[in-house]
Parts: C-alpha cells; structure tokens; sequence
C-alpha cells in the first residue's frame, strides 16, 4: 500500500500547488528527522490529502483499482504458460544439467544461493531428480540479491569446469551463513576441488557471459524472483513442494494431472477397506452365498472406481478377484 500512498500524496500536492508564500518562512525550516518534507508542510499535506480523499472518493477506489490491476498483470507474467521458448534456455553454454539430452520432459530451474526460499526447496528438489531418471533439468544461476550471490554463482559454474557442480551446489543450499571467498575456499577444498583453479576460472569471461545470459532469459520469461522454474512451458514462481512438483513432472510427461492429495486419498481409502476385510475375517463374520460375496465386492468396487477416476489411478480392485471364499472359510474355522 506505500506505493499507493506516494501515488496519492503526489496526486494531492500536485492538485493544489506547492505550500502557499504566507507559509514560506516557517515551511523553511526542516524538520528534526531529516524528513524532505519540514514539519509545517507535511502537515499542510497530511491535511490536503485528506480532504482531497473526502471530496473525491472515487479517485481513491480507482487507484486502488489501479494498484491492484498492476499486481495481477505482474502476477500473469510470472504464471501460466511460455508463448515463446527463448534462444539458449536449453541449450546455452555454462548450463549444468542433469538429465538426457533427449528428455521428452525438461524443467528448469532459475535460484540464487542467498535465496532463504531456494534452500527451502532445494531437498525436494533433489529428492525429485533422484527419481525421475528421464527428465532433463537445468540449472540456471541467477545472482540477483546481492555480491556475495553473484561470487557463489561464478564459483559453482567454475566447479562445473571441474566436472563437480552439482557437489558444489548442494554444498552451497545447505550451508548458512555469510558466503565470501574464504568460505568458498574452504567448501572447495572439503569437495575435493582445485580452489586456485576455482578462483581463477570464476573470474573468466565466459562465466560473467553465461551469468548476463541467464538474466536476460529470466527478463524474456518474466522472472520476477527466486525461485523460479519452468516445467516445460508452465511458468512456476516461488517454493513449492514436493507434492507439486511431482504433479507438474507427471501433467508434462504424461499429460494428465494427478494431485498428490487425490493420490494419497485413494491410498488412504484403500487401505482402510483392507483393514476393514481383515477385522472382519478376523472376527469370524459370517458370509453366507457367494451372490452377498459378489454384491459386497461390487459395491466396494464401484466406490473405489469413484476415488481413484478422480484421482487418476489404476483400480486396484479391477482386475483378479481376492480369494474372499477362503478367507471366510478361514474365519469360520477359527470360529469353531
């Protein structure tokens, strides 16, 4: 909302001129807190705002509108889909990878290691690319928070020459504190790195190209912070978890959604019918026709049908029926 206020307090001295001469001598003198403003003119504004706000209502509702307007086109331009794949997004020099080349699916992933929300996700991250062996990722390093950001960055594409970047990233998220050369050293060393070859090639040209690269392809794709990724075309800002970044892998692989939720509903369900059907042949229930049997397992099996359709599963009850005969024949025995 300061945004908003600034537009409303420009708006306001425009509209009635600067403070009037007779105030010239007192608004002269500045205020104690250093303010631009001395005290006598801020409270000229302070009331010509609001009095400009009583007399025009409407003008407050449309900046407000204004404001809001200007965040969800921001917004728009972080999310949905990419219109156009920009040169080098795939395939631009000094882009670790991990992954086939020919990956039906890639997913890239733009981070700063001063990113507090980058560590966050880095974990499931990683759990992610451990389990999907044919998907391509890319790592793009983008140092926007501060110097020490971009000195981490030249480092770790300096590993990559090593043929060592992602021991040297990982080490990177996992670390806290402060990141200056000493530190980078030191984490060189415990990697097995060469740290004066390290220092050497994090200087080098193509490293502060490939750098200026990743920022100009975060500009195109609309970027607005980190983290930043990019399952195929779908544009996904911010730390997400693990959950969803399985379901966005699978809706680009495979072309279909499956909320983890949904999956883990169905799971749920399915579990506790299981408990359920043992409790009962464990307690001797009796079962009498095989027509109550058929019925039974319809009705279970039409239920299920329901919960794994929505959550787009397999029926786990489709399929070879479970000897439910010998089950009740063996809850009968121990009846007995």
């Amino acid at each position: 909302m300061r945004s908003l206020f600034f537009a409303l307090l420009f708006s306001a001295f425009v509209f009635v001129g600067a403070p009037q001469a007779a105030h010239a001598e007192e608004a002269a003198k500045p205020s104690a807190a250093g303010s631009a403003f001395t005290d006598a003119q801020r409270t000229e504004l302070t009331s010509l705002i609001r009095q400009f706000i009583v007399d025009n209502p409407q003008a407050l509702i449309a900046s407000v509108e204004s404001f809001y307007n200007k965040q969800n086109e921001e917004k728009a331009k972080q999310e949905g889909k990419l219109d156009k794949v920009p040169s080098g997004l795939y395939d631009a020099p000094l882009t670790p990878s991990i992954g086939p080349k020919d990956a039906k699916t890639t997913v890239v992933y733009f981070f700063d290691y001063n990113c507090g929300f980058c560590k966050q996700v880095d974990t499931d991250f990683s759990r992610l690319i451990s389990e999907e062996k044919n998907v391509r990722f890319l790592f793009k390093d983008l140092p926007i928070l501060n110097e020490s950001s971009e000195l981490a960055a030249r480092w770790a594409l300096a590993a990559d020459k090593q043929g060592k970047y992602m021991d040297f990233h990982n080490a990177l998220m996992q670390r806290s504190g402060s990141i200056d050369e000493a530190a980078l050293t030191a984490l060189a060393k415990e990697k097995g790195l060469d740290a004066a070859k390290l220092k050497v090639d994090a200087a080098d040209s193509s490293i502060s190209e490939a750098l200026q690269k990743n920022l100009d392809l975060a500009r195109s794709v609309g970027v607005r912070g980190t983290p930043f990724f990019l399952f195929g075309k779908e544009k996904v800002p911010g730390a997400i978890s693990y959950s969803k970044m399985k379901e966005l892998v699978t809706k680009e692989r495979d072309g279909i959604v499956v909320p983890q939720a949904a999956k883990d509903a169905a799971a749920a369900q399915i579990a506790e019918g299981q408990a359920a059907k043992d409790t009962a042949a464990a307690s001797g229930v009796d079962i009498d026709t095989q027509a109550e049997i058929d019925r039974a397992r319809a009705e279970a099996k039409q239920m299920m049908g329901e919960i794994t359709k929505e959550a787009g599963i397999p029926n786990p009850m489709e399929g070879k029926k479970p000897d439910v005969a010998a089950s009740v024949a063996g809850a009968k025995k121990k009846k007995k």
